[in-house]
């Protein structure tokens, strides 16, 4: 396992909420010439690679993830056995191929709409070259670390891509004469613990109840219920007393991206601009 060190790892918060994300690529397609290379490798055509990232928030389930696992897969959709090798910018081979790794994120204080992060991308040793074939990719593993979140930082949003400086797949009939080779980005998410219930329970608690569950229930929300969650906290705003509507500015900033800010009306005209609130289920 390659270590790509992104920031100082230390453990100041309470819970990290382990996740597995998979997205996959349409596959990702190296067109070039049609003619033949000289001596024993095979012509220069076209090879299908579905490109995938695979992450995992590393550290214990009490704290926001300050490690993550990428794992990047490579799998070629065009039959046959194929060598994944790195090749050098002026043609030949690679004894260690190079990736570029992307990594963004953004911690989001949650008690209010406000959130500040970082960026860091950096060329890395994809190791030697290895045998990939369908059914039975080429992975790689990395580890990244990154900084430690402030203690009133109540989620983190970490992206990642990658890409190859470039990659030859090369099989006993066709290869792919050394394209670049990018991977589509993938999220991770983590909240600083674990909710105490559901976002409809809190809003039944009445008083007393803490405006920090009213963000974490939000944030916690899975992907298919989040417009629903978001229109309820827009249409809820004005009942909240200032600490609750503080929380839910926060929620909504974090689960839409959009920095309304502490406008009611910015957030329900957005709303209204939606083109699938009536499909977002009940």
């Amino acid at each position: 396992m390659l270590k790509l060190g992104l920031g100082k790892v230390t453990r100041s918060m309470a819970w990290g909420l382990s996740v597995l994300l998979l997205l996959s690529a349409p596959s990702c397609r190296a067109l070039f010439g049609g003619s033949s290379d000289s001596g024993e490798l095979p012509p220069v055509g076209v090879v299908e690679t579905l490109n995938t990232l695979e992450a995992r928030a590393g550290g214990g389930d009490d704290e926001i993830a300050t490690r993550l696992e990428l794992e990047v897969v490579i799998e070629p959709k065009t039959p046959g056995v194929f060598q994944v090798i790195g090749q050098r910018p002026g043609g030949g081979p690679l004894d260690d191929a190079l990736i570029q790794l992307t990594v963004s994120w953004k911690d989001f204080v949650g008690l209010s709409p406000t959130s500040f992060g970082g960026r860091k991308s950096r060329p890395t040793l994809f190791g030697e070259s290895g045998e990939a074939s369908r059914g039975a990719p080429l992975r790689r593993l990395f580890e990244i670390e990154l900084d430690a979140p402030q203690p009133r930082v109540l989620a983190r949003r970490v992206e990642l891509s990658a890409r190859f400086h470039p990659l030859d797949v090369v099989g006993d009939e066709v290869r792919s004469a050394g394209s670049r080779m990018d991977f589509p980005p993938i999220a991770v998410e983590t909240v600083a613990r674990a909710p105490g219930g559901t976002l409809a329970e809190w809003f039944q608690e009445g008083e007393g109840r803490d405006p920090a569950e009213l963000f974490l229930r939000a944030a916690s929300s899975p992907p298919e219920r989040r417009l629903r969650v978001v229109q309820r906290l827009i249409n809820s705003l004005a009942s909240l007393n200032a600490a609750e509507r503080e929380a839910g500015f926060g929620a909504l900033h974090f689960l839409t991206g959009v920095t309304n800010g502490r406008s009611l009306y910015a957030w329900e005209t957005w709303l209204l601009q939606q083109p699938n609130l009536e499909e977002a289920g009940p």
